[in-house]
């Protein structure tokens, strides 16, 4: 038995489409981590990079960077523990856009859980998840942004998911990148 590592990515970018039905699959495989590793940083560069409804072309998520410019700062005497505020997404983007760009990178946020009653983010040492407010779906779909690219030095599986909900409503421009160890026969 081979161990080989599997890169699958599903998406319809740059373009849109009305149906993720309509999503195109690609699958390699590589036969080392490093490989394979190399591979995903320049899926999610391409990607991520890319001029599209979804992203900057600096690496940013336009509509989150949008929502952070509309969010007030916090009131005087609130409980910022668990408060979502621009500072914590601010930092969450950040770390998001150096992960794009194929750093390996540590996020200055502090783990737990954030909320502003829309949307709520889950921040592990090695993982971001974004929600809706309790753990729920946010505007329909669940998880979000999901991920834990930030630092890719251990051999573990990866995954980088966004589905653009502070975007469009007909149309999609979702990404699945999945980096998956498997054995061959």
């Amino acid at each position: 038995m081979n161990e080989i590592w599997v890169l699958s990515i599903r998406t319809s970018l740059p373009k849109v489409c009305k149906s993720p039905d309509d999503f195109k699959m690609t699958v390699s495989a590589y036969d080392s981590f490093e490989k394979a590793k190399t591979a995903m940083r320049e899926a999610i560069n391409k990607y991520a990079f890319s001029k599209n409804a979804m992203f900057n072309g600096a690496g940013q998520i336009k509509l989150l960077k949008s929502y952070i410019k509309e969010m007030g700062e916090p009131e005087e005497g609130e409980d910022l523990d668990s408060l979502l505020t621009p500072q914590v997404l601010s930092g969450i983007q950040d770390a998001l856009q150096k992960a794009f760009a194929g750093e390996n990178v540590a996020h200055s946020i502090k783990c737990g859980k954030y909320t502003d009653w829309m949307l709520a983010v889950t921040v592990k040492k090695d993982s971001v998840r974004f929600c809706g407010y309790d753990d729920g779906p946010c505007n329909g779909y669940d998880p979000v942004l999901s991920t834990n690219i930030f630092s890719m030095e251990k051999e573990q599986d990866y995954y980088l998911y966004i589905t653009d909900l502070l975007g469009q409503d007909d149309y999609s421009s979702d990404l699945y990148i999945d980096l998956k160890k498997t054995t061959v026969a």
